[in-house]
C-alpha cells in the first residue's frame, strides 16, 4: 500500500520492519539467513514501533508542549542512523529515539513493511508511554560481538539481560513484554533479532493481542 493510504490506519503498537541496503544491514540479513530464518524474515534488518502523537497526550511528560505532535505518526526505535532529529530535543543522534515516520521514510533507502496490532491489551498505550519515558535516550548497543551473537541466536541463557545499551529488536521485544503483548520473562530481549520480531507469533503473543500479516509500504511520502 502507499504510505498515504495506510497512514490513517496506523496505530500505536504497530511494528515497522525495515530492510536496509547498507553494509551493517546486509551483514545482519546474511547472519539471520545463515542461522536458519526464512528468506523473508531474514531480509528484515531493523524494527521499530509506531506511536501516534495523539496518544502522547496521555503523558504530561512527553506532551509537555501541548498539541505539538497531534496528528503525527511517529516511530520509536533504537538506531545508528542520525538523519532525522529526535522529537524530544531536536538533535540528530543514535540510540533509543522517537522520530516522525514520514521524515524517516523520506530519508530511507530500502524497503519497509508494517504489521498492525489487533486487540491491544488493556492499558497498552499507557504502558508504551511509560516504557518510552524510561528508555528514551538509551545508547545504541555498543557491544558489537554481543549484537551479532544475538542475531545468530547464541546469547540466550548464559548471561543476564542488560538494557544499559539497546539495539532495535531488543528494544521492541522489551517494550512488548512490558506492555503485556509478550509474556514477561519468556524471552531474553537482548537475544532477539529483527527476523524474530517480524515473526512475532513464534515468541508467544498473549491473548487477546495478535498481529495482522505484513503489508509492504510504498514510500510516497507527500502525505
Amino acid at each position: 500500500m502507499k504510505y498515504s493510504e495506510i497512514r490513517p490506519r496506523l496505530r500505536t503498537g504497530d511494528i515497522l520492519c525495515w530492510s536496509g541496503t547498507g553494509l551493517m544491514s546486509n551483514v545482519i540479513k546474511m547472519a539471520q539467513l545463515g542461522s536458519g530464518h526464512g528468506r523473508t524474515a531474514a531480509n528484515i534488518s531493523h524494527v521499530g514501533l509506531v506511536v501516534l502523537g495523539d496518544d502522547m497526550r496521555m503523558s504530561n511528560d512527553w506532551f509537555a508542549e501541548g498539541t505539538k505532535h497531534a496528528g503525527r505518526v511517529l516511530t520509536f526505535e533504537s538506531t545508528t542512523l542520525e538523519d532525522v532529529p529526535d522529537i524530544r530535543d531536536g538533535t540528530r543522534k543514535s540510540g533509543v529515539l522517537v522520530r516522525p515516520l514520514t521524515d524517516k521514510l523520506a530519508n530511507y533507502r530500502g524497503s519497509v513493511w508494517v504489521r498492525r496490532l489487533a486487540q491491544a491489551p488493556v492499558g497498552f498505550v499507557h504502558d508504551v508511554l511509560n516504557f518510552m519515558h524510561d528508555h528514551h535516550g538509551t545508547e545504541y548497543e555498543n557491544n558489537i560481538p554481543k549484537l551479532f551473537l544475538s542475531v545468530l541466536g547464541l546469547t540466550t541463557g548464559w548471561r543476564p539481560e542488560d538494557v544499559s545499551t539497546m539495539f532495535c529488536s531488543e528494544t521492541i521485544c522489551a517494550l512488548l513484554e512490558y506492555a503485556n503483548v509478550l509474556d514477561k520473562g519468556a524471552q531474553d530481549s537482548d537475544a532477539i533479532c529483527p527476523a524474530e520480531i517480524y515473526n512475532i507469533e513464534r515468541l508467544g503473543i498473549r491473548a487477546p493481542a495478535h498481529y495482522l500479516p505484513a503489508v509492504a509500504i510504498k514510500m510516497d511520502c507527500k502525505a
